[in-house]
């Protein structure tokens, strides 16, 4: 869950900077996070409620399925949640306007950035750890800079 939040913020900021950038104005990262704070209590609950709903229908066989159209509904929360200042359930409810009559292309572009992204940190550790001898710590310090790194050219793309 906290991956995801992660992946939240770091969506909504580069939303931010992005349609600064767009314009003409200049856009830094600390002034993007500084604006996207604003909206970390959107951000939070729309984690929060996706997560709840996420997980209950993913107890069930014909649940997961459900899960699945959900979460690819809800991929463009975090977008929302910045640049239209919605709430939590605003959010989520205007990310599945977004993505409606684009589930496929969504879903598609979702599947293979994001979870390149969040799984890219992780497989270079995973990698570090079987082929070198390096301390554990090094390697997760390895890991999560590559996880820091990534993860904003992923939110690049979805938005």
């Amino acid at each position: 869950m906290l991956t995801v939040f992660g992946l939240a913020v770091v969506q909504s900021a580069t939303a931010i900077a992005m349609v600064e950038l767009d314009a003409g104005r200049e856009a830094t990262a600390l002034g993007a996070y500084r604006k996207s704070l604003s909206r970390l209590g959107s951000l939070v609950g729309a984690v929060l409620v996706s997560a709840l709903v996420v997980g209950i229908f993913g107890l069930t066989g014909i649940g997961v399925l459900i899960s699945i159209w959900l979460l690819v509904r809800w991929a463009l929360f975090a977008q929302a949640a910045a640049l239209e200042d919605a709430s939590a359930l605003g959010a989520l409810r205007r990310s599945g306007r977004l993505v409606q009559g684009n589930w496929w292309h969504v879903g598609s572009l979702m599947l293979f950035v994001t979870v390149i992204a969040l799984l890219l940190g992780p497989l270079c550790g995973t990698l570090l750890l079987f082929v070198t001898h390096a301390s554990f710590d090094f390697i997760n310090l390895v890991s999560s800079v590559v996880y820091a790194v990534v993860l904003p050219f992923a939110a690049i793309a979805t938005t």
